[in-house]
Parts: structure tokens; sequence; C-alpha cells
């Protein structure tokens, strides 16, 4: 194990998805540690360090509320870390109220595994992000019909982006986007799904962030290329 590897604290009894997750998790540069009482969890995430929690949310969690204030507070070693909850399909909702308020990101327990690998690996490997202001077109679907929306940037990275904005677009929704980069004349084209919307208490905006999911032809090396460009030159904007 490498000195400098990640540590992840995954809290909840080990079934599914954790059973196949922390043996994925173990065999990759990541230190994995177990916490099945929400208690011990709420004591090793306040005295040690962690890169990455990952919550199970079941029936009867009332104790979330009191992990994430614990996790975040100004004297936790592990303030920084990124907060991954699991939920239960009867605990979406419940889990999606944490978005934007300590938690950043929410997957059900029945996704397919690699959207849970998605969400770690956004988390803990989270790439830089440019601080750019640009025009992002959404292309939703409405019943039969598709709906344009204009949206402004906050952010971009290799993996999504943060747009500011009013949006009733609830999480997970799924988009065709069309993204304008500054000094370039063809628009990058791809789709993209909701991941998580901001607190404008904390943020200061309303808006949402959105993960690449596919790009048309080499438009995803034409982002990287052009991330990679002023990345070199701008400052970055902090993981949301």
């Amino acid at each position: 194990m490498s000195p400098a590897a990640r540590r992840v604290l995954v809290v909840g009894k080990v079934d599914r998805p954790l059973e196949s997750l922390i043996p994925v998790l173990r065999r990759t540069e990541f230190s994995v540690h177990h916490s099945e009482r929400l208690d011990d969890a709420l004591r090793r995430q306040s005295e040690e360090s962690f890169d990455l929690v990952v919550v199970r949310v079941g029936e009867g969690d009332a104790g979330i509320e009191r992990l994430i204030q614990r996790l975040r507070a100004t004297d936790s070693a592990s303030r920084r870390a990124g907060l991954l909850l699991l939920a239960e399909p009867d605990q979406l909702q419940h889990a999606r109220s944490f978005l934007g308020r300590g938690a950043n990101r929410v997957v059900a327990v029945d996704s397919p595994p690699e959207e849970v690998l998605h969400g770690v690996a956004d988390l803990i490997g989270v790439p830089p992000r440019l601080a750019v202001r640009t025009l992002a077109q959404l292309s939703v679907r409405a019943g039969f019909e598709r709906q344009l929306l204009l949206f402004q940037t906050e952010n971009l990275s290799a993996l999504g982006m943060l747009l500011r904005g009013d949006s009733e677009l609830p999480v997970g929704t799924r988009f065709d986007f069309e993204l304008s980069l500054p000094g370039d004349p063809l628009a990058v084209v791809g789709a993209a799904q909701v991941v998580w919307h901001t607190d404008p208490r904390r943020h200061g905006f309303s808006g949402f962030g959105v993960r690449f999911l596919s790009f048309r032809g080499a438009d995803g090396a034409r982002l990287r290329a052009f991330l990679e460009r002023h990345l070199q030159r701008r400052p970055t904007a902090p993981p949301a």
C-alpha cells in the first residue's frame, strides 16, 4: 500500500452494494476502513482524516444529519472529505435533501456497480475545475417534446460542470447539451446528468452540478485540450 493511499471510511452494514464496493477499493490505491455503527463513524471521522466517506442510508437512519454536521464541523479532521450517500429506494428523496448541504453525491443502492464506482471516482479523484463563465444549452425531454434551456457555467472539468440558474430539473435527469468554449467556434456536444443542486445560502447562487455521460465524436478530447491549456495559466475552482 502506498504511503499516499487515499483513505476511505465506509459506514453501514456490509451487504449490497458495499460487499462488492469494498474489495474493489482495496484492490486499488485506496485504504479502506469500515464502521458498521454510526456512533463509531462519528468519532472516527472527527478524529481521523479521510478523503472520502461512503454512508449507507437505510430506513430509520435519523442520524445522517448528525453525521453530516459532525463531518463538516470546523474541528473535524475529515471536514474536506467527499461524502457519498448510498440510499435505499424509499430513502432517495430523504438522502437527496442533503445535496448541497454537506453531501456531494447520492446513489441508489440498486444502481449498477459502475455507477457507484463512478461516484467514488468523481469525488476522490476530483479533476481540476476551471472557473469559467460561458453558455450551455440543455435539451431536456418533457413528455413527447424537448425543451431548450440556457444556463451559464460556473466551472468546468473533464467530468462535469456546475451551472448557474434556477432549475426544476430533478437529480438524475438526463439531457443533451451544447457547450460554448471561449475562442472556439464549434460547440462541445454531448449528454449529461444532474447529480446535485446548490444550496443558495452556502454557495451564494442557485444552480446544479452535472456529470458528463458521453460526447459527440472528438468533442470530449477538445474539451480536455481546452481545460489543459487554460488550467496552466488560470486559477482553478474549488471542488463542489
